[in-house]
């Protein structure tokens, strides 16, 4: 994972602004909410948005943006 992470910045051209740390670190702040057979992503922080268009990662649904 830290490699895929790591080739994504590069191929971005952000190596000298992100780190795989600063990416993890950043992503950790996006919780899941489970309840039952229900799941929702909730407090998707603006720079979390960001670093994952950025990086073309496109892991949160489009409706859970601001």
């Amino acid at each position: 994972m830290y490699y895929s992470i790591f080739v994504l910045i590069g191929a971005a051209d952000l190596a000298n602004k992100l780190s795989v740390k600063d990416v993890l670190l950043k992503f950790s702040k996006v919780y899941k909410i489970v309840r039952g057979k229900k799941e929702s992503l909730r407090e998707i922080p603006s720079g979390v948005e960001k670093i994952d268009r950025l990086l073309g990662t496109n892991i949160f649904p489009k409706r859970l943006r601001s």
